[in-house]
């Protein structure tokens, strides 16, 4: 069973730092499909380090965000306090405890931090803490892991030879379970509409790695007295592919929208 309270301990900072922000077209889209004027509730489950609520609490009377992890949730109350947020309330907790509140909300969120869940938990808790016309909002992303340019490939080589050939998930391993459209076919809600969103970055060795250091198949602390070790044959392998050592990477946001 994964240990989800420490399955991002000591991520944080590198999460904060180094992760890709969402694309602005994504919150964009968000706030046409669930305008409120500025009013009402939303709920963010398994915010990380304010990814999701950051950019869309202001569009809210108050925004609640609530992660398992306080490394996480430090991160996010930073970056909500530099935003000049002052609606922002945070809790630490697990996504599957929202129904031990009264409060109900217009909005539910969450973002890559899903399928972490019990997906099916939690789309059914969701939908009773929603009002009557509320509705959920899901981001999907990809990784390295699953990418196809040829750094990608090669990153995954170069972990593979330090961390094993199965993909890891903090102290466990990963298990591919069913697609979210999926688990959401078969919840209380209505699919309304489902896209992608697509934007292209570039990334350095140093960001490449501070990235791999954010996520739990590849943390620095699973690489115990070996992560100088591997830094160095990363960097190594990455340049011979590019002696710029810069690097292409296409991030693909897939967004569900949900209605009550």
């Amino acid at each position: 069973m994964i240990d989800r309270e420490n399955l991002f301990s000591g991520t944080a900072s590198y999460y904060a730092k180094y992760r890709l922000p969402y694309p602005s077209k994504v919150f964009e889209e968000i706030i046409t499909e669930y305008q409120t004027g500025g009013s009402g509730n939303m709920l963010d489950l398994g915010c990380g380090t304010g990814e999701v609520i950051v950019p869309l609490a202001g569009y809210f009377d108050k925004a609640y965000g609530i992660d398992i992890n306080a490394e996480m949730l430090e991160k996010a109350r930073e970056r909500a306090e530099e935003a000049g947020l002052t609606n922002v309330v945070w809790k630490q907790a697990s996504a599957e405890m929202i129904e031990d509140s009264d409060l109900q909300y217009d909005l539910v969120t969450a973002g890559n931090s899903f399928h972490w869940m019990d997906r099916e938990m939690v789309l059914r808790m969701s939908y009773n803490v929603l009002t009557d016309n509320g509705g959920m909002v899901i981001l999907a992303g990809g990784s390295v892991w699953n990418g196809e340019s040829e750094w990608q490939n090669k990153t995954v080589d170069v972990i593979q030879r330090y961390l094993g050939v199965t993909r890891r998930a903090g102290s466990s391993t990963y298990k591919e379970e069913k697609p979210h459209e999926e688990v959401i076919s078969a919840s209380p809600f209505t699919l309304t509409k489902m896209f992608d969103v697509v934007s292209e970055h570039t990334r350095s060795i140093d960001e490449i790695l501070g990235y791999l250091f954010s996520t739990s198949f590849c943390k620095a602390s699973l690489f115990g007295s070996k992560v100088d070790e591997f830094k160095a044959e990363l960097t190594k392998e990455l340049l011979l592919l590019n002696p710029e050592g810069i690097f292409k990477e296409r991030m693909e946001t897939t967004c569900f929208f949900l209605r009550k």
